[in-house]
């Protein structure tokens, strides 16, 4: 099972209300692009902390991968 799908289910069936708020805002930074404290993972247990980190990892892979096959709008198109 991937790390977001964990990080999500974790956050519906959690009555944590740190685990609540650290990986709702982790979700909305990913999911809009915006900024995340990542002073707050210090606030996790040691597992939901490391469930964050793999969560970032493949976010991060995900939007490399997607970056990379996407045209650069800096880079000139190629005539055929």
């Amino acid at each position: 099972m991937s790390s977001l799908y964990q990080l999500q289910t974790r956050l519906q069936e959690t009555d944590d209300p740190v685990v609540i708020r650290v990986f709702g805002a982790l979700l909305n930074a990913m999911k809009l692009g915006g900024p995340f404290d990542l002073s707050l993972l210090d606030r996790l247990s040691f597992a939901d902390f490391t469930l964050a980190v793999d969560s970032i990892r493949v976010w991060r892979t995900q939007r490399y991968v997607l970056d990379q096959d996407r045209p650069s709008a800096a880079a000139p198109a190629r005539a055929t």
